[in-house]
């Protein structure tokens, strides 16, 4: 079993997959991750213009998704975002991923509400965006009712936090 949420993802069997990437960031994990294609999408162009070499990249407010049909990305993933908006805003995101995947959806998040200090705002070196503050938080119980299932909480001494992964039937 994978000790970290990063070794976790890389055990994906994702090389013939599509991955949908909202709120890429800097797409740190999905650079060790073979797929046949991976669009990274994000609204701070910062992020973009560092990873648009590496990535195909689209900047798009993940607040609206209606752009993507409906099972048209083998994976969806969310690393570190829906704790950046506001809680109706998170259950929306979730509830796009769902529709927009077709196999699985990945999200890694807080577990509750973490609050982020003023230093790790800027962390990426990227600028202070407002979309950095975190907003909500998602307990377990809320994404084991969602049907994921918890693959990781992060360690003690570390901020708490879920790996959360829904299969998806075709």
């Amino acid at each position: 079993m994978a000790e970290t949420f990063k070794e976790y993802v890389l055990q994906e069997k994702t090389k013939d997959k599509t991955i949908l990437n909202l709120g890429c960031g800097l797409g740190q994990v999905f650079e060790l991750m073979e797929c046949k294609n991976h669009l990274c999408v994000d609204v701070w162009e910062p992020y973009l213009e560092q990873i648009k070499f590496r990535f195909s990249v689209i900047k798009l407010n993940i607040k609206d998704l209606s752009i993507f049909i409906d099972k048209s990305w083998d994976y969806v993933t969310a690393f570190d975002v829906v704790e950046h908006l506001e809680k109706p805003d998170a259950e929306k995101l979730l509830s796009e991923c769902e529709r927009i995947a077709r196999e699985k959806v990945l999200v890694y998040t807080p577990v509750g509400f973490y609050k982020q200090e003023d230093g790790q705002v800027n962390s990426w070196g990227a600028g202070n965006p407002e979309y950095q503050k975190h907003r909500c938080g998602f307990e377990l119980a809320e994404m084991l009712e969602r049907g994921y299932d918890i693959k990781e909480v992060r360690a003690p001494g570390e901020a708490p936090a879920l790996s959360c992964i829904k299969k998806l039937y075709k």
